[in-house]
């Protein structure tokens, strides 16, 4: 039997891509436009061939660094996974079959090819709240209004400057500066865009990069911004904690022996280096990319020549499919 037990996949470059030519014959969902005007799409083969993953009784755990409210309006078209984790996963979700309380967010799958029935199910949503209470330690109770699944429609979130906690004194001494950061639809992270502070020289943009985090909070980044967050959350942190309780193990390297992800750009290379294996549909970083030509025997690369984008996250999940079936290791598309 394979040691994979649980897969973690960003979702941005990863599961879903930009700026894609569609052929003729290519079965294509087109996601939601986002909240910063970002226009995605997904395969039907993508959507298929995790539930094939699961299926064959692999965790599957979709890790974004985006917005939560972004995630809830994408999830009817993203894959069914066994939990959702936003804000760079600060926030952890689990599906559930029946709304938890009145008002609450009812997902329905959007249909794909060769769906079967049980694929299309509505479910909701509830919220891993040991793991939120660890980050309101830094970030306070406060941001959360207009960021929960039965009210994220309300436009009841809060300003930066109306929140408690180590993350939001960061933000607070940011906007002072004249900096202009992101909170809008996050509860325990906040962005800093280049595109939205053109006034803002390189040189301090770099020294914003390069800053030392105060004590508890830490950074990455993701599509070419800088996200803030509590240090004991991140991608590694979450991914973490989500296989210890999946697999009911306290194996502190439960990690590099069971779980592979597949991932592209700098805020994933923490989960990268601590999964056994990380598979690149695209890379959006430079830090990503150094990494995958240091460590070839550790990533990757699954786009090769005319298969890109979605074919390349098809060809991913085909080689973990491959995997998880005959029980072996099976890196066809090893970077050369």
């Amino acid at each position: 039997m394979t040691d994979i037990k649980i897969v973690f996949s960003d979702i941005d470059g990863t599961l879903v891509h930009y700026d894609q030519e569609i052929g003729p014959d290519d079965d294509i969902i087109r996601l939601p436009t986002s909240s910063t005007g970002l226009k995605a799409l997904i395969s039907a083969k993508t959507l298929g061939k995790c539930q094939e993953l699961r299926r064959k009784g692999v965790f599957l755990v979709l890790v974004s660094g985006g917005r939560t409210t972004t995630i809830f309006d994408r999830l009817p078209f993203l894959p069914l996974a066994d939990a959702y984790c936003s804000e760079v996963g600060g926030r952890i979700f689990y599906p559930v079959k029946e709304p938890t309380r009145e008002g609450d967010l009812v997902i329905t799958p959007h249909p794909y090819t060769n769906a079967r029935e049980e694929d299309l199910e509505p479910f909701s949503l509830k919220e891993d709240l040991e793991w939120r209470a660890r980050m309101e330690e830094f970030v306070g109770k406060e941001g959360y209004q207009g960021v929960e699944p039965w009210d994220y429609k309300s436009g009841t979130n809060i300003t930066a400057f109306e929140r408690k906690g180590a993350l939001w004194d960061l933000a607070q001494s940011f906007l002072n500066d004249g900096c202009v950061i992101d909170a809008k639809g996050y509860a325990s992270s906040f962005r800093v865009s280049r595109s939205k502070n053109k006034s803002m020289s390189n040189e301090t943009f770099q020294a914003m990069l390069d800053m030392k985090c105060p004590d508890g909070l830490d950074k990455s980044v993701n599509l070419g911004s800088i996200d803030f967050y509590p240090k004991m959350s991140g991608k590694r942190n979450c991914c973490f904690y989500l296989a210890q309780r999946f697999l009911q193990s306290t194996d502190e390297e439960v990690l590099s022996k069971h779980a592979v992800c597949m991932c592209d750009d700098d805020n994933d290379l923490e989960m990268a280096h601590a999964c056994k294996h990380a598979y690149l549909p695209s890379i959006a970083s430079e830090s990503m990319a150094q990494a995958a030509e240091k460590s070839k025997d550790k990533f990757t690369l699954t786009e090769q020549g005319t298969v890109a984008k979605t074919a390349a996250t098809e060809a991913a999940i085909d080689i973990l499919l491959g995997i998880v079936t005959y029980g072996k290791w099976q890196n066809t598309t090893q970077n050369e």
